[in-house]
């Protein structure tokens, strides 16, 4: 037996029951809301044990509280192209995280929080508030400009902004300076 509400005795607005194997709320008009009168009153949904599904789109306005895992089986996309959102990661130290700066375009990382590369973490990048760190724990540390031709690619250190230490140039010498000045090239 099922509770018709609105519409007709053939075509319901919405219909609750139950057919022997599971029961059913369905709406045929409108959106289906669920609420409470009075703001700040919860709405639960599900057991502590029991899992619950929405078999299709779910949109959430407002803030989304998760207590437990959440296992994702496709892409998450925060924002659109053009419009994205801040995306913040927090470690297990305190005011140590990792954000997505979607205003800048940039994935920040706090003081002393890595960035940690391959398979046993053997290569990572920090800074400490102080200093920079490039630190590798196997085999070579190469830096290289991968270029094909003659078209300038050299490699440039700088101790001082705008002041060479070595230039490595492409099919060329390499120079060490002192204060700005050239003190050895090769030739």
């Amino acid at each position: 037996t099922a509770i018709r509400i609105g519409g007709t005795s053939t075509n319901a607005d919405m219909l609750l029951y139950h057919d022997g194997s599971d029961s059913y709320i369905t709406n045929g008009t409108g959106t289906l809301k669920i609420a409470t009168t009075h703001s700040g009153i919860p709405v639960t949904i599900g057991h502590t044990t029991s899992e619950t599904t929405v078999a299709d789109n779910l949109t959430v306005t407002g803030n989304t509280t998760v207590n437990g895992n959440t296992q994702l089986n496709g892409e998450l996309v925060v924002g659109v192209d053009d419009t994205g959102h801040d995306v913040k990661f927090f470690g297990a130290t305190a005011g140590s995280f990792m954000l997505w700066d979607q205003s800048a375009d940039s994935l920040l990382l706090t003081d002393s929080t890595p960035l940690k590369i391959g398979d046993s973490q053997d290569f990572s990048i920090y800074h400490n508030g102080t200093s920079t760190y490039l630190d590798n724990n196997t085999g070579d540390l190469y830096i290289r400009n991968n270029v094909d031709d003659d078209d300038n690619g050299d490699i440039v250190i700088r101790a001082k902004s705008g002041e060479n230490s070595i230039l490595a140039a492409d099919d060329g010498a390499v120079t060490l300076y002192h204060d700005g000045s050239i003190k050895v090239a090769t030739a």
